[in-house]
Protein backbone atom coordinates (compact mmCIF):
# COMPACT_ATOMS: atom_id res chain seq x y z
CA UNK A 1 0.00 0.00 0.00
CA UNK A 2 1.43 3.47 -1.06
CA UNK A 3 1.07 6.15 1.56
CA UNK A 4 2.03 9.78 0.85
CA UNK A 5 2.90 12.07 -1.95
CA UNK A 6 -0.52 12.96 -3.52
CA UNK A 7 -2.70 10.37 -2.27
CA UNK A 8 -3.35 8.28 0.85
CA UNK A 9 -1.56 9.68 4.21
CA UNK A 10 -2.25 6.17 5.76
CA UNK A 11 -2.24 2.79 6.34
CA UNK A 12 -4.44 0.25 8.78
CA UNK A 13 -3.80 -3.10 9.81
CA UNK A 14 -5.19 -5.39 12.88
CA UNK A 15 -4.37 -8.23 14.79
CA UNK A 16 -5.43 -10.46 17.89
CA UNK A 17 -3.84 -11.48 20.71
CA UNK A 18 -5.11 -14.16 22.49
CA UNK A 19 -4.51 -14.14 26.45
CA UNK A 20 -1.09 -14.27 28.14
CA UNK A 21 1.57 -13.24 25.22
CA UNK A 22 4.87 -13.25 26.47
CA UNK A 23 6.78 -11.52 23.71
CA UNK A 24 5.04 -9.58 20.41
CA UNK A 25 7.02 -8.40 17.37
CA UNK A 26 6.24 -6.39 14.45
CA UNK A 27 8.35 -6.49 11.46
CA UNK A 28 7.49 -3.31 8.46
CA UNK A 29 9.03 -3.55 5.28
CA UNK A 30 8.80 -0.69 3.08
CA UNK A 31 9.89 0.39 -0.41
CA UNK A 32 10.75 3.82 -0.99
CA UNK A 33 12.56 6.08 -3.68
CA UNK A 34 14.16 9.01 -2.06
CA UNK A 35 16.97 8.40 0.34
CA UNK A 36 15.24 11.09 3.12
CA UNK A 37 14.11 9.85 6.21
CA UNK A 38 10.59 9.77 6.00
CA UNK A 39 9.11 11.79 9.06
CA UNK A 40 5.91 9.31 9.64
CA UNK A 41 3.90 8.48 13.31
CA UNK A 42 3.27 5.05 14.27
CA UNK A 43 0.22 4.14 16.24
CA UNK A 44 -1.16 0.84 17.68
CA UNK A 45 -3.93 1.16 20.03
CA UNK A 46 -4.08 5.01 20.21
CA UNK A 47 -0.77 5.16 21.83
CA UNK A 48 2.14 6.88 19.62
CA UNK A 49 5.01 4.10 19.27
CA UNK A 50 7.46 6.81 17.13
CA UNK A 51 7.99 9.43 15.06
CA UNK A 52 11.20 8.02 13.65
CA UNK A 53 11.74 5.77 10.70
CA UNK A 54 14.85 3.98 11.41
CA UNK A 55 14.95 0.73 10.18
CA UNK A 56 16.97 -2.53 11.53
CA UNK A 57 17.84 -2.98 8.12
CA UNK A 58 18.11 -1.33 4.51
CA UNK A 59 19.53 -1.94 0.76
CA UNK A 60 19.28 -0.17 -1.67
CA UNK A 61 18.21 -1.77 -5.44
CA UNK A 62 17.56 -0.48 -8.74
CA UNK A 63 17.07 3.04 -7.40
CA UNK A 64 14.72 1.77 -4.26
CA UNK A 65 15.33 1.58 -0.43
CA UNK A 66 13.92 -1.44 0.87
CA UNK A 67 13.88 -1.35 4.41
CA UNK A 68 13.05 -3.54 7.87
CA UNK A 69 11.81 -1.48 10.98
CA UNK A 70 11.15 -4.48 13.88
CA UNK A 71 9.14 -2.89 17.03
CA UNK A 72 9.21 -4.74 20.30
CA UNK A 73 5.06 -3.92 20.98
CA UNK A 74 4.63 -6.12 23.63
CA UNK A 75 4.14 -3.51 26.37
CA UNK A 76 1.54 -1.80 24.06
CA UNK A 77 -0.42 -5.12 22.95
CA UNK A 78 -3.65 -6.10 24.49
CA UNK A 79 -5.93 -8.86 24.56
CA UNK A 80 -7.96 -9.14 21.61
CA UNK A 81 -8.09 -6.90 18.52
CA UNK A 82 -4.63 -4.56 17.96
CA UNK A 83 -5.48 -1.67 15.69
CA UNK A 84 -1.91 -0.22 13.61
CA UNK A 85 -1.88 2.80 12.04
CA UNK A 86 1.13 4.19 9.97
CA UNK A 87 0.99 7.54 9.11
CA UNK A 88 2.74 9.32 6.30
CA UNK A 89 1.83 13.24 5.03
CA UNK A 90 5.29 13.65 2.92
CA UNK A 91 5.54 14.69 -0.44
CA UNK A 92 7.27 11.47 -1.82
CA UNK A 93 5.46 7.78 -1.95
CA UNK A 94 6.63 5.20 0.96
CA UNK A 95 5.37 1.97 -0.03
CA UNK A 96 4.04 -0.68 3.09
CA UNK A 97 5.17 -3.68 1.26
CA UNK A 98 4.67 -6.54 4.38
CA UNK A 99 2.94 -5.79 7.90
CA UNK A 100 3.89 -8.93 10.17
CA UNK A 101 3.31 -9.82 13.93
CA UNK A 102 5.83 -12.45 15.77
CA UNK A 103 3.16 -13.76 19.39
CA UNK A 104 5.12 -15.71 21.74
CA UNK A 105 3.13 -17.45 24.17
CA UNK A 106 4.29 -19.71 27.37
CA UNK A 107 3.09 -23.23 27.65
CA UNK A 108 3.94 -24.96 31.10
CA UNK A 109 6.40 -27.63 30.52
CA UNK A 110 7.39 -26.44 27.74
CA UNK A 111 10.76 -24.97 27.08
CA UNK A 112 11.86 -23.33 23.56
CA UNK A 113 14.24 -20.54 22.11
CA UNK A 114 13.37 -18.11 19.84
CA UNK A 115 15.74 -15.84 17.38
CA UNK A 116 14.03 -13.79 14.90
CA UNK A 117 16.37 -12.60 11.83
CA UNK A 118 14.83 -10.05 9.67
CA UNK A 119 16.37 -8.24 6.70
CA UNK A 120 16.58 -7.79 2.74
CA UNK A 121 18.09 -10.30 0.65
CA UNK A 122 17.25 -9.70 -3.06
CA UNK A 123 18.09 -13.01 -5.20
CA UNK A 124 18.74 -13.07 -8.98
CA UNK A 125 16.42 -16.35 -10.43
CA UNK A 126 18.05 -19.65 -9.69
CA UNK A 127 20.26 -17.92 -7.28
CA UNK A 128 20.75 -19.56 -4.08
CA UNK A 129 22.44 -18.32 -0.74
CA UNK A 130 23.11 -19.93 2.80
CA UNK A 131 22.32 -18.00 6.09
CA UNK A 132 23.52 -18.99 9.46
CA UNK A 133 21.25 -19.29 12.42
CA UNK A 134 22.75 -19.07 15.68
CA UNK A 135 22.09 -21.14 18.19
CA UNK A 136 22.94 -21.39 21.80
CA UNK A 137 21.43 -23.11 25.20
CA UNK A 138 22.64 -24.90 27.86
CA UNK A 139 22.07 -28.35 25.81
CA UNK A 140 22.51 -27.27 22.33
CA UNK A 141 24.67 -24.74 20.79
CA UNK A 142 26.80 -23.77 17.28
CA UNK A 143 24.78 -22.81 13.90
CA UNK A 144 22.05 -24.36 11.61
CA UNK A 145 22.67 -23.41 8.09
CA UNK A 146 19.50 -22.46 6.00
CA UNK A 147 19.54 -22.33 2.02
CA UNK A 148 17.51 -19.76 0.19
CA UNK A 149 16.50 -20.58 -3.49
CA UNK A 150 15.07 -18.15 -5.80
CA UNK A 151 12.69 -19.74 -8.56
Amino acid sequence: MKIGGNGNNSATYSMTVDEGVHRSLMVIKTIREKPAIPRWRLWINDFSLTREFKPSSELEYRGCLYSSLIYDITPIVKRGKNNIVISYAGSDNITIDQVGFVNVYRVEGFETEYILMGGELLLEPGEEVEVEEPRSSTQLSGTSIKTLRSS
